[in-house]
């Protein structure tokens, strides 16, 4: 189905400011998936959903550079652009935070001419399994 031509991209960007939180979910390995069942409303548009799908992958650039072009004018006065963006940049920073308080860190896998796969995760516990095992005996 094509969008009418007076797709408001203004809406848009302010329902993927509005969802993003609940459609963006972030993997333990890495990416995102998007689901769209959790929007508070549905996508206004198709263009609505490509937005999301920028913001997924590139939320930094997309908070700091595409939403204040549309998003400007609305902005209440206790809000700033660089408020809007300095937030999102947080939450994920709070993000990745989790997932290493968690215990969870990611190592390479070896590269001995085996097909490379999904990174390891390794828990603290196994992390000091495998430094007891390498140290010299007493």
């Amino acid at each position: 189905m094509a969008e009418p031509e007076n797709v408001d991209l203004r809406e848009a960007v302010t329902w993927v400011v509005n969802n993003y939180e609940l459609v963006v979910v972030a993997k333990d390995t890495g990416g995102f998936d998007l689901v769209w069942g959790k929007a508070l409303t549905k996508p206004p548009s198709n263009a609505a959903k490509t937005y999301m799908r920028v913001a997924a992958g590139a939320p930094v650039k997309f908070f700091s550079d595409v939403v204040p072009r549309f998003v400007q004018e609305n902005l209440d006065e206790e809000d700033s652009i660089e408020d809007i963006a300095r937030e999102k940049k947080s939450v994920l920073e709070m993000k990745k935070l989790l997932r290493q308080f968690r215990g969870e860190k990611e190592i390479a896998p070896k590269p001995k001419g085996k097909k490379l796969g999904r990174p390891r995760k390794v828990t603290p516990e196994a992390e000091k399994e495998a430094e007891d095992e390498n140290k010299p005996g007493d």
